[in-house]
């Protein structure tokens, strides 16, 4: 008998989930239930942090886009007042 890595408590057989850590030292064992909530839960982190990303994206992207203006602006005016 093996406990759940995420709850601790007694798994019994029929409800055992298995899978082996990412460098492949131990395995790990959860309640289907668990695994799947727990699943579950980082793809929700997941996404809110992408919807964060997203969000700082835009307004480097308005930044830059001010940024280009305004360098667009001075470079006209500096080729005005060579030619006149």
């Amino acid at each position: 008998m093996e406990a759940c890595y995420y709850c601790k408590k007694i798994i019994l057989e029929n409800d055992a989930f298995t899978r082996d850590t990412l460098d492949q030292k131990y395995k790990q064992t959860y309640h289907q239930e668990c695994f799947k909530q727990r699943a579950l839960n980082l793809k929700v982190i997941a996404t809110k942090n992408s919807g964060n990303n997203k969000r700082k994206n835009r307004i480097y992207d308005w930044l830059l886009i001010c940024f280009g203006i305004i360098l667009l602006i001075e470079i006209i005016a500096i080729v005005i007042l060579i030619v006149i």
